[in-house]
């Protein structure tokens, strides 16, 4: 009897756990949304050997820019980056800020 409730008590555990992770798996799918256009970013970053487009700007203590969810040119096509950028001075020098206008 035992060895009966044992191996039942087994496979409860084992579809609960599976059931769970084929939630979580199916949230992921579902959820998971496109990242935004780059014709939207409001802001434009130029540097010296490359041009960011971003969603937000901040400026930090020393007035170097701050960016962060950007997009950036690699290969042809823009990728878009959901973290935050800093633009320091002593590493990047001089760079422009640039307002874009709204679509």
């Amino acid at each position: 009897m035992h060895r009966i409730l044992r191996r039942i008590t087994i496979i409860i555990i084992a579809t609960a756990v599976l059931f769970l992770l084929v939630v979580e798996w199916w949230r992921g799918f579902v959820h998971r949304q496109e990242p935004p256009n780059v014709s939207d970013a409001p802001w434009a970053i130029k540097t010296s050997s490359r041009i960011y487009y971003a969603s937000e700007l901040s400026m930090l203590p020393d007035g170097s820019p701050e960016i962060q969810g950007y997009w950036e040119l690699d290969n042809g096509s823009y990728h878009y980056f959901d973290s935050v950028l800093p633009f320091p001075k002593d590493l990047f020098g001089k760079v422009d800020i640039i307002r874009r206008p709204r679509q």
